[in-house]
Order: structure tokens, then C-alpha cells, then sequence
């Protein structure tokens, strides 16, 4: 795992966090301290496969980056400017969130009961099909293992 996706990781569980302690801060000049627990983060992040020593290190590393910053990393999380702030290096505000076009795939999509049930039965059919060839394999392996064993006693028969 790259070490920027597990601090992306690490900025998306902080703002969660932040965001059940009610917490959200609404401008850029207030600072925004770490409320992510070491113990929370190693709970949340267990299914990678990453080395307890290494990921102590990214977690102490990120959380004094965050100290000297005191804001997000990340530019989404970061709270906005203040709109009446005179200061030019602040005037690169987030955009709104503009309306994202669409592919033609998607504008021919139909979100109806009609196209669930057909989803549903295809879903229902593969899964039919996936449970029949894994009973075939599970018949033809206990097969195999049967023939292989008579093999074996038969040829413990021909030394005889």
C-alpha cells in the first residue's frame, strides 16, 4: 500500500471523526487539530497488510504534518475562506459542484421495477450456474481421489 493512499486514508477517517464529534470548523483561519485516535485509525485501517511499526510511523508522521499545517492535507477537506477575505492567496476558493455530464450508457439506464427483477434474475441465474459447477468440482475432486486411491492399492497389491 503507497503511503499516499493510507494518509488519504488516515485525512478521510479524521474528517469523520470530526464530523460525529460535530466538530466541522467553518473557516480557513480557525486551525483544525487531529481528533483521530492511534487505537481508532489501526482499528479502521486492519485489513491492509501493513507492518504495525511502518504504520505508526505514516500515523506520527501525518499527525506532525497536520500539527505545523493545522489544516487538512487535503484540499477538499480544508474549510473555505471567509467570503469578505481580502487576502489574494485565498481567493482560489473550492468550485460548486457543477453538473457532471453524463455518458450515453448512463442517460439510457432505466431505474425501474422492471429492470431490478431483470437484474435480480440474472443475478439468480448466475448464482445457479456458480453452485452447479461447484458441486461438479466437489463430485469430480472426491472422483479423482477415489481413483487415485484404488490406483495406490492396486499397485501396493502388485508388489506383493
Amino acid at each position: 500500500m503507497k503511503l499516499e493512499s493510507i494518509i488519504f486514508k488516515l485525512e478521510v477517517l479524521d474528517h469523520k471523526t470530526r464530523e460525529r464529534a460535530g466538530v466541522i470548523t467553518p473557516t480557513l483561519g480557525s486551525p483544525v487539530h487531529v481528533l483521530l485516535q492511534f487505537d481508532a485509525a489501526i482499528e479502521a485501517l486492519q485489513l491492509l497488510s501493513i507492518n504495525y511499526g511502518v504504520f505508526q510511523d505514516i500515523f506520527n508522521y501525518w499527525k506532525d504534518k497536520r500539527k505545523r499545517w493545522q489544516k487538512p492535507v487535503l484540499r477538499r477537506l480544508q474549510p473555505p475562506p471567509p467570503v469578505n477575505d481580502t487576502n489574494p492567496y485565498n481567493v482560489f476558493r473550492p468550485r460548486e459542484k457543477a453538473h457532471r455530464l453524463h455518458t450515453r450508457r448512463m442517460q439510457r439506464r432505466e431505474n425501474n421495477v422492471q429492470s431490478f427483477e431483470k437484474l435480480r434474475q440474472c443475478c439468480s441465474f448466475i448464482d445457479a450456474r456458480f453452485w452447479r459447477a461447484k458441486r461438479q468440482f466437489n463430485f469430480f475432486s472426491s472422483l479423482f481421489v477415489a481413483v487415485y486411491a484404488a490406483r495406490l492399492k492396486r499397485s501396493a497389491l502388485a508388489e506383493i
